[in-house]
Parts: C-alpha cells; sequence; structure tokens
C-alpha cells in the first residue's frame, strides 16, 4: 500500500536489547507499539472491505446465474415443467393414511417461515420451487 509508514524497527536478539540505553529502548517500545496499533486497524479495515466484497460477488454470480437461465429460458434450450411429484404444490406429499398430517404444533404456526417456505414441508424434489428445470428435447 502506498500510505503505508516506513517500517523501521529491524529484528535484534534479545541479548543485543540488553545493551541497550532506557530512553533508547523506551524510544523502540513506543515505536512498536504505534505501528502495531496502526497495522492492527489497517487489517480490520481491510478484513472489512474484503467481507463487503465477497457479499458483493456472491450476489453477483447469483444475479448472473439468473440472468444465464433467464436467457436458456428465452431461446427455449431450457424448459420448466410442473414437479411431477409435488404436482406444482412445493409441498411434500402427506401420508394421509398413518394419521400423522399435522407436522408442527400449534405454537410453531405463529413463528418462523410460512408453511410452503418450511423446509420439512418442502417437496424433496424441486424444494420448494413448484417446477423443475429441464434441458429442451431437440429430436
Amino acid at each position: 500500500m502506498e500510505d503505508d509508514p516506513d517500517i523501521d524497527i529491524r529484528p535484534m536478539m534479545v541479548d543485543q536489547l540488553a545493551v541497550f540505553d532506557e530512553p533508547a529502548l523506551a524510544s523502540r517500545k513506543l515505536r512498536i507499539e504505534t505501528l502495531l496499533t496502526l497495522y492492527k486497524n489497517t487489517c480490520e479495515t481491510l478484513r472489512m472491505q474484503l467481507d463487503r466484497a465477497d457479499q458483493v460477488r456472491i450476489f453477483l454470480e447469483d444475479e448472473y446465474k439468473k440472468v444465464d437461465l433467464a436467457d436458456k429460458l428465452a431461446r427455449g434450450e431450457m424448459v420448466r415443467v410442473i414437479c411431477p411429484e409435488c404436482r406444482g404444490s412445493g409441498l411434500r406429499p402427506m401420508d394421509v393414511t398413518s394419521g400423522r398430517i399435522q407436522t408442527a404444533s400449534a405454537f410453531e404456526k405463529f413463528q418462523g417461515p410460512p408453511p410452503d417456505k418450511d423446509p420439512r414441508l418442502q417437496c424433496p424434489k424441486c424444494e420448494g420451487q413448484k417446477w423443475l428445470l429441464m434441458d429442451r428435447y431437440r429430436g
């Protein structure tokens, strides 16, 4: 980085430091503390910038995948079909013969995601999307 201060501290062996006089040693200690604080702050700032840049990169990658999918759908290379397992409901098929229709308690209904977004209730094949993407057959 261009605005880094000059690191004027050179490594020294402990036996050589023992011959420093007290003011020189105090001056060295103060300079090291100052540089250490400066570089800790720089590292923290760079970590925050990296985290933000990584979040933006992930967002842009997701959006690129969506645009690519929309392009393939528009050109007819891929098609959306209704999920054959849940028949477009997005919910896991319930076994009504077992008597276990209710999967959550009454208290769970007032908190958490809506029932169609609950991962326990989602169709395992389409993952609650209600449709599947398939390559168009070209014969």
